[in-house]
């Protein structure tokens, strides 16, 4: 059976997360095969899926292949400042204990591999992973644990190049897993409108006073999508996702800041601005991920990114906005991404044998080197 490690979501909170396990359901169910949706905390349903909750790194022995889905979930940024203190805090223990359970978890630190079990990360960023390692012997730690998953699947290339600059040369590249969910591009079916979410770059209240802008100086409607919920119950989340969906295939394209709601309008073909800002990669909320995505998309005119020291920065924005051609063509970048990922997620996990997908390293980290899985 296949075990799918998927990343902390509490479901009231994040449409976002709930969409990545989705694409985990959509694409094992396809395969044919067996598997499970794990997760070593929150809640056993979200919507209409359900997770195994496990107790221990060892619960995960009983997987012949153990995919660690999407997120942060091998980035030590998210270990320090999520997972870390989490565990600290519902522990009532320090966080350096908290930060050791993460690599436990996610690392698979102090446990012998199981034989013939094969251990993958997919779908992962890396972005600000060295910077958040401080000295030489935690960097040398953290990629001789990196060292022994068959492979690694990061999401963009920012996250390749911080793997590579490890050393390590079991990197595929990837695209985001909850590019994986099936998504037929539509046309707008409402009038002249456009939908909207914030809460990252902006706060939400900020966020519906650009849009209330946005909608004066263009004259489109501005439709708000429910997308960073806050107080609903997980079990409403298939029906909170679906109406956010509904409110994109409707509208004539999606202002946002949020990662996640990007990836779900190109998934479906609507026309996109995102918004974000300049800056160091801090958390795992920072917009530089934003602005990989749209890149690496060919996308760069659909992002809208606010320069260092801009004193009115709603105004940027809109006026960026509403200076943006209106275009309701998807990009062909976008879909060949998503389609290679796809297939590369096939071959690698489900056609290759163990020895082609990776051999395990020998157990020095400075000799941890091995072939790279090269996709087709």
């Amino acid at each position: 059976m296949i075990g799918v490690v998927c990343a902390h979501n509490p479901g009231r909170r994040n449409l976002g997360m709930y969409s990545v396990d989705m694409a985990a359901e959509q694409f094992f169910g396809a395969s044919g095969r067996q598997f499970e949706l794990i997760k070593f905390t929150g809640h056993a349903r979200i919507g209409r899926l359900r997770y195994r909750i496990v107790d221990s790194p060892a619960d995960l022995d009983r997987y012949h292949t153990v995919i660690y889905w999407g997120d942060f979930q091998q980035n030590p940024m998210w270990g320090q400042q999520n997972f870390g203190r989490r565990h600290a805090r519902k522990h009532r223990t320090s966080l350096r204990e908290g930060v050791r359970r993460w690599k436990q978890t996610c690392l698979q630190m102090d446990r012998p591999r199981v034989a013939g079990q094969r251990v993958f990360s997919v779908g992962t960023c890396f972005l600000g992973a060295r910077s958040s390692l401080h000295d030489s012997a935690s960097l040398s730690e953290y990629a001789g644990l990196l060292a022994r998953f068959d492979a690694i699947v990061p999401r963009d290339p920012g996250s390749v190049a911080e793997l590579q600059a490890l050393g390590l040369t079991n990197v595929v590249p990837g695209f985001d897993c909850a590019s994986l969910l099936d998504g037929t591009a539509s046309t707008p079916t409402g009038d002249q409108s456009f939908g909207y979410a914030f809460g990252r770059t902006f706060s939400e209240s900020e966020g519906r006073n650009v849009a209330r802008t946005i909608a004066r100086v263009t004259g489109y409607r501005a439709v708000p999508i429910r997308w960073l919920l806050q107080r609903h119950k997980p079990r409403w989340c298939d029906f909170r996702y679906a109406r956010a969906l509904r409110v994109i295939r409707e509208t004539r394209f999606i202002v946002t800041d949020i990662y996640h709601l990007a990836i779900n309008t190109l998934n479906l073909g609507r026309d996109l601005r995102c918004v974000g800002k300049q800056g160091a990669f801090l958390d795992t909320c920072h917009d530089l991920k934003k602005a990989h995505l749209l890149r690496m998309s060919n996308l760069a005119d659909r992002y809208v990114e606010i320069p260092p020291g801009t004193v009115d920065q709603a105004a940027y924005v809109v006026r960026a906005v509403a200076a943006c051609p209106a275009t309701s063509t998807a990009s062909e970048t976008f879909d060949r991404l998503r389609s290679e990922c796809r297939h590369r997620l096939q071959r690698l996990l489900f056609e290759l044998p163990a020895v082609q997908a990776g051999v395990h390293p020998p157990s020095s980290p400075s000799a941890a080197a091995r072939p790279a899985v090269r996709p087709e």
